[in-house]
């Protein structure tokens, strides 16, 4: 069963939009909306526990905290589930063929009016599902914590939204973080696997800080640089693989006018041009790479012992196998003079 049973629930979560659906009318596909928008985030175990709860309020009272999260969880899933079914209630398929519903009192919405409210609804869902991550966040509900979809951002150096958003400023942090995580896998793999190595990177992962002492500087800590190059070298193949996409049409690009990739709204904003775009990945290949750089010359100072840190024995060890440590029987390299017999002109 869904998250909403009755029409009156639905509209209690979109009281200005829905005001005047009848509790007669034929229900939006909730199911799919719940398994497309909800289950990524709340992971499969904790929704389903949700879902049962829900389905015995009226014998089992709801507990404070899964009151909360049902509330939550419903104010996303309305909006979605009303945006994604939209096409369906504006016109329907008759004998005919397809057909608009209008009445004596009630026309039906021009193109524009209906791509606002679609727009707006997405806003809603996005906002939504933001305010459920805080309140998963906050709660700590021990079915989402032990869920693979939780368990699965730990594996990064950066593991929150929030966290990512203080290295690049994301708009709803929380959700568009699940947005990055595959290219923010990549990025780790071909950049800081290989610039530090497997073991070094994980032990990278489990520390909290790494402040090392800089003459003259202070207080450096290189984990918020390697985590500003995780942040800036995502952005940079963010732009260049969110605004296209391949799919059954070939590669398309997103027209702000009413546009709908991944059912991200776009209100008030448009499509950048080229040049703003290449321009974005230059500047943030170019800081990334940065970042990068000074991160790893920081640590191979510290394993030097010219910068003073105290970062134990488990670095010592990981660093000695990483890349950054000098290979010692390593063959010098020469110009090859000493190979030459002399000669004059």
């Amino acid at each position: 069963m869904p998250l909403f049973t009755t029409i009156a629930e639905l509209r209690n979560k979109l009281p200005r939009l829905l005001s005047n659906l009848s509790d007669t009318a034929v229900m939006p596909n909730i199911i799919k909306a719940q398994r497309k928008y909800l289950q990524p985030v709340m992971g499969s175990e904790l929704l389903s526990d949700l879902q049962t709860k829900y389905n015995a309020r009226n014998t089992t009272p709801l507990t404070t905290q899964y009151a909360l999260l049902l509330d939550y969880a419903q104010q996303p899933l309305a909006a979605y589930a009303i945006a994604d079914d939209l096409a369906f209630i504006q016109a329907m398929v008759t004998d005919a063929g397809l057909r608009t519903i209008s009445t004596d009192k009630l026309q039906a919405a021009h193109k524009w009016e209906y791509l606002e409210i679609k727009n707006t609804l997405q806003d809603n869902a996005i906002d939504g599902i933001e305010q459920l991550l805080q309140f998963l966040y906050s709660e700590g509900i021990a079915l989402w914590t032990a869920s693979d979809e939780y368990k699965a951002l730990s594996d990064f150096v950066i593991k929150t939204g929030n966290d990512f958003s203080k290295q690049y400023p994301l708009y709803a942090p929380l959700y568009t973080y699940y947005a990055l995580v595959p290219i923010m896998r990549d990025v780790e793999e071909n950049y800081l696997v290989s610039m530090f190595g497997g073991d070094l990177l994980t032990w990278i992962k489990t520390q909290t800080a790494l402040e090392i002492t800089v003459p003259g500087n202070g207080l450096v800590d290189v984990l918020k640089l390697i985590k500003k190059a995780v942040a800036f070298l995502t952005i940079k193949h963010a732009c260049e693989h969110f605004s296209p996409r391949f799919d059954r049409n070939g590669f398309t690009i997103l027209d702000a006018r009413g546009g709908n990739p991944d059912d991200n709204s776009n209100t008030g904003r448009a499509e950048p041009t080229a040049q703003a775009i290449h321009q974005k990945i230059s500047v943030c290949d170019r800081d990334g790479q940065n970042y990068l750089a000074k991160s790893a010359a920081f640590l191979v100072g510290v394993a030097n012992g010219i910068y003073t840190a105290d970062f134990g024995d488990d670095f010592t060890t990981a660093f000695d196998g990483s890349p950054l440590k000098p290979a010692t029987d390593a063959i010098p390299y020469t110009n090859g003079n000493e190979r030459r017999k002399l000669f004059r002109f």
